[in-house]
């Protein structure tokens, strides 16, 4: 753990990094305290903000978190400030972020993009998972979004995603779960690690389990959610983007 030096900028620093688009927008200099990265706030486009209830909160360009302060606030913008911030905020175990024996656990970040798209956009785990097949890194950058997306990091390489989904037309009042592995990392066990470990953080924390839909003839999804802790509970019908309708199993 960092040296606490900079306490009193902890509630501060939450308080800067919402609903702060103008306020970034007055200064010259910004930092990440998620990514830690420091940029000159003409780095913040048009597009790196979230609506809230009365204003915008601007999110890094670096990593999409919104964890971004302004020298307006009064912080300095230093590598020291913003490390021990990151401890402070993201360091303790109630943040999503797992180590497993071989993972690391995260939400997904704009670097991810090209390990991303080459999970997402392969043309085979698109059509098992019954998922839009993505063309481009642009259409990547698009569906980035660390509020609902878990980077799975094997070293430095995104291997796998875990991703969070909402449909009113579900027949359970749910979140459901995807998760996708590159296919040069299958079959090792990565995907039944990384499920289990956060199946195991839920489960201690009191958390909702989030649920999971395989199609019917997905044998080696039904496999690994089977094996990291998830029971049938039930069949159904999905329609995907394109009109085709799929035979699946739900799991809880």
């Amino acid at each position: 753990m960092t040296e606490k030096k900079y306490q009193r900028y902890y509630d501060l620093a939450g308080k800067a990094s919402f609903e702060n688009w103008e306020s970034i927008r007055k200064s010259k200099m910004c930092g990440c305290y998620y990514c830690r990265s420091i940029f000159p706030s003409s780095d913040v486009g048009e597009e790196d903000w979230t609506p809230d209830r009365h204003g915008r909160t601007v999110l890094c360009p670096k990593c999409s978190i919104d964890s971004v302060i302004g020298d307006a606030s009064g912080i300095p913008i230093r590598e020291d400030v913003l490390e021990e911030l990151y401890q402070e905020k993201f360091g303790s175990p109630d943040y999503t972020i797992l180590n497993t024996e071989r993972l690391l656990i995260r939400p997904v970040m704009e670097k991810d993009a090209a390990d991303i798209f080459e999970i997402r956009g392969d043309k085979d785990t698109a059509y098992w998972a019954c998922v839009p097949c993505m063309k481009s890194i642009e259409d990547v950058k698009v569906m980035i979004d660390p509020q609902r997306t878990l980077s799975i990091v094997l070293g430095d390489e995104v291997i796998g995603l875990i991703e969070t989904y909402k449909n009113d037309d579900w027949p359970y009042d749910s979140t459901f779960l995807g998760y996708y592995m590159k296919k040069s990392h299958r079959n090792k066990g990565y995907m039944t690690e990384a499920l289990k470990a956060l199946r195991e953080m839920w489960t201690e924390k009191g958390e909702e389990i989030p649920m999971l839909w395989i199609s019917l003839v997905n044998y080696p999804s039904k496999k690994v959610a089977e094996k990291s802790g998830w029971s049938p509970v039930g069949k159904g019908m999905l329609e995907d983007l394109d009109g085709n309708f799929w035979g699946v199993i739900y799991y809880k």
